[in-house]
């Protein structure tokens, strides 16, 4: 009972199912898989044809396609509050992204049946038109900065995003990604991130804490990632 009444204030919380009411939320609840995965392990196959909804209860997961060569092109991260999965659904295809946690990560899984019973009501609906504009929105800028010659703007850029994106979602404040994915999303080597993330801790913007990044100095780094 208690597992679950836990499951629902967590579901609540969610960006897509902010606005929705109690009997949802009880569907959703009584119908999602709830599943832990360690850091580095896929949650969703590219290709794969019946890809489920995915909302990210705890951790972070990292949405990205491959390349021909088979090299993996990081596209965004969706943390606590955040959802994946709803386009391959609403439009009847296979998932085109691989999904892979970024650090241990808890995902509430909904088949895709239900996802597009949920998707279709109203205020569900609503919620998802504008996270889906606000990725769009997102993506669109974030290529821009991509090609900043500067290599600190771009990895400012990739930890600008991941600020923006907690607040346009309300969701928890939540760390930027690893080095590893920083360096693949801004076109950098790991060394050049390093390099990058002292100079900006010298600067007193971040403090790392072994692993993750915390966030001194929000305004300056937005006017660094902005160029």
């Amino acid at each position: 009972m208690k597992k679950i009444i836990e499951l629902k204030a967590s579901l609540a919380q969610q960006a897509l199912f902010a606005t929705s009411d109690a009997k949802t939320i009880e569907l959703l609840a009584n119908a999602a898989r709830v599943k832990d995965f360690k850091s580095g392990t896929y949650v969703t196959f590219q290709g794969e044809v019946e890809s489920p909804l995915l909302l990210v209860l705890s951790g972070q997961l990292r949405v990205s396609s491959l390349s021909a060569k088979g090299d993996e092109a990081p596209i965004r991260t969706v943390s606590a509050g955040g959802s994946t999965g709803a386009v391959p659904i609403i439009s009847n295809r296979p998932s085109n992204v691989n999904v892979i946690a970024n650090r241990e990560s808890t995902v509430a899984i909904l088949g895709r049946t239900l996802a597009r019973q949920l998707l279709s009501e109203p205020r569900v609906s609503v919620a998802l038109n504008g996270l889906l504009a606000s990725v769009v929105g997102r993506l669109v800028d974030f290529h821009g900065r991509r090609e900043f010659p500067r290599a600190a703007a771009r990895v400012a850029a990739v930890i600008v995003d991941e600020l923006d994106l907690a607040a346009d979602s309300d969701a928890a404040p939540a760390g930027p990604p690893s080095q590893a994915t920083i360096a693949a999303m801004a076109k950098v080597s790991r060394e050049t991130v390093s390099r990058v993330l002292s100079s900006l801790e010298l600067r007193g913007l971040i403090a790392k804490e072994g692993r993750r990044i915390r966030i001194l100095g929000p305004d300056a780094l937005r006017a660094l990632g902005n160029g």
